[in-house]
């Protein structure tokens, strides 16, 4: 029979392990952020992240997080990690054009090129739309 203060630390070291858990899995989760705003292209979409870590979002981030994040998927992340202080409000990620994933939602985007003269990037997910121009400068 466990006595009363055994199970007291038994119940005290479950809830210990319980908290270190959420917190590894939340450093999990923001490790991931930093990386889909820095370099997009080392992590996967964010589609596919959410769809395998809704749950763990959902358990770990507080309410109002957790609907920032489901409903402006990378646009949220940046917000929260700007809230935690790691970014400048200021913060500008990196162009599309350069990285090839929306700024937006983390989502890759088709290219679609118009010849000499440029052409557009769009996002799938969201729509938005980044125009690009490829000629070179004129000589006067």
């Amino acid at each position: 029979m466990i006595e009363s203060s055994d199970a007291s630390l038994l119940k005290f070291e479950q809830r210990t392990h319980f908290v270190n858990r959420g917190r590894e899995v939340l450093d999990e989760c923001l490790i991931y952020f930093r990386q889909a705003l820095a370099n997009p292209t080392s992590v996967p979409p964010w589609s596919i992240w959410w769809e395998s870590n809704v749950e763990v979002v959902q358990r770990v981030f507080p309410p109002l997080d957790y609907v920032r994040l489901k409903h402006r998927r990378l646009r949220g992340a940046m917000q929260i990690l700007q809230n935690r202080g790691e970014l400048p409000e200021n913060y500008v990620p990196p162009s599309p054009l350069i990285t090839g994933s929306c700024a937006e939602c983390g989502e890759r985007v088709t290219n679609h090129r118009g010849g000499v003269g440029g052409g557009y990037l769009s996002c799938p997910t969201c729509g938005v739309v980044c125009n690009y121009d490829t000629r070179p400068p004129r000589c006067v």
